[in-house]
């Protein structure tokens, strides 16, 4: 030490010591998941040349190999993760502790490689004459260093060799179920994955029909341009209920009331089944007039009430083509 004038020497001891963290062992690597892991080995148990130090260990595990965690309780020479789901790092820490000095130096990282089973994924009811698309997929997608095969087969002869394929203008001659055989290779391991499969269906034709815009109580109705498709089973819906029947059938008869003093107003609709798919039809409406209020009306002729009867005399040789009946719960009265 100086000040400008005076110098002063200072002697000290420093002590250099090293800490050996060890080896551990070993990698591995799994086609499926969950995987059932085995226990890491202790290749070195790892020392440190400070005499007094105590040591003791701590595992921890990582899913990028750089943000590492304590794993609780984990502080022996080996460890067992037990059953997986997804890719891991660990790496065992040497705890060096002296008082209140504590050092850790971490042994080499091993890594647990998890792949996950593909899957298919495509619509299970597809339109007659569109397009069905079917992709292998990955979740999550396949690592760094992995590529795959695939070989496809279905109906009508159907064979593909891409991850993604299509079936054109799909019929009833395209139903059935299509594998996909893939194979996933990388770093030196190879994981077939033979027969995945999935099972397409053909959708019934969208159902369509009318009814008449107005209706009459207790009158039966049928649908009209309704063609029921060969095979499809129909499923019929009316709301508010009504006394309709053969509604779980593709020739259902309607039949509905009104309320008190008011119209009434039903939605119709339709479900078309074939197997497993479904499609529904747009509702229709009918209103239901209400006629417990109607009076007849002959020009020119006086009411008249016999035996409890509305009664209009006509005389013999006259003619009237002006007769109507009037409702007068709404206001446009039918002939």
């Amino acid at each position: 030490l100086t000040d400008g004038t005076n110098t002063s020497t200072i002697n000290d001891a420093v002590n250099i010591y090293t800490i050996d963290p060890g080896v551990i062992a070993g990698d591995q690597f799994s086609c499926t998941s969950p995987f059932s892991t085995n226990a890491f080995t202790s290749t070195s148990p790892g020392s440190t040349s400070l005499v007094g130090f105590t040591t003791t260990y701590q595992w921890q595990s990582s899913t990028n190999g750089s943000i590492w965690t304590d794993i609780t309780g984990e502080t022996n020479a080996t460890y067992s993760p037990g059953t997986i789901s997804t890719s891991t790092y660990y790496r065992r820490g040497l705890v060096c502790t002296l008082g209140s000095v504590i050092e850790t130096c971490y042994a080499n990282s091993v890594f647990i490689q998890v792949l996950n089973t593909p899957t298919i994924s495509t619509a299970s009811c597809i339109n007659s004459g569109s397009v069905a698309n079917l992709n292998v997929t990955y979740n999550p997608s396949l690592p760094a260093g992995f590529s795959a095969t695939y070989q496809w087969s279905g109906p009508n002869n159907f064979n593909s060799s891409s991850a993604s394929a299509s079936v054109l203008n799909f019929t009833s001659s395209n139903v059935g179920t299509y594998f996909a055989n893939v194979t996933v290779s990388g770093n030196g391991n190879s994981c077939p994955y033979p027969f995945l499969s999935t099972t397409i269906n053909l959708n019934p034709d969208i159902p369509s029909f009318s009814l008449p815009t107005n209706g009459c109580p207790g009158t039966n109705y049928n649908p009209t341009a309704f063609t029921p498709q060969t095979g499809v089973s129909y499923q019929w819906t009316v709301t508010p209920s009504s006394n309709s029947i053969g509604l779980s059938s593709a020739n259902p008869i309607f039949s509905f009331g009104s309320s008190g003093s008011s119209s009434v107003s039903y939605s119709v609709s339709v479900i078309a089944t074939l197997g497993s798919c479904s499609l529904p039809s747009s509702p229709n409406t009918i209103s239901i007039l209400n006629l417990n209020n109607a009076s007849p009306e002959v020009a020119g002729v006086n009411l008249q009430v016999i035996n409890g009867i509305n009664t209009y005399p006509i005389c013999s040789g006259t003619s009237t083509s002006n007769a109507l009946v009037y409702n007068n719960n709404f206001s446009n009265p039918p002939n």
